[in-house]
């Protein structure tokens, strides 16, 4: 597993999705998906992303979290969660 300090982006992704372009180095991450920063966030979604070359193969709904629609305005960060810990 993989890990950036600090690596944000705003995010458009349809629900089902399994690829989307990611600006990371090549390996493993774990993501987080959610709707807002901070307290502002009511929804999240944990995913794993393997990426090769700015493109990103994405497994959905992690760690008991739902695979969602995340519209514009959405976020996606590179965060260390509870199963990894």
């Amino acid at each position: 597993m993989n890990f950036v300090n600090f690596w944000m982006r705003d995010i458009d992704l349809a629900l089902g999705a399994t690829a989307c372009p990611l600006d990371l180095p090549d390996g493993d991450y774990r993501l987080v998906v959610a709707d807002g920063l901070g307290a502002q966030a009511a929804a999240w979604e944990i995913i794993d992303a393997t990426v090769v070359d700015g493109a990103a193969t994405l497994t959905r709904g992690l760690e008991g979290t739902d695979d969602q629609a995340w519209p514009i305005g959405s976020v996606i960060y590179s965060s260390v969660t509870a199963e990894l810990l």
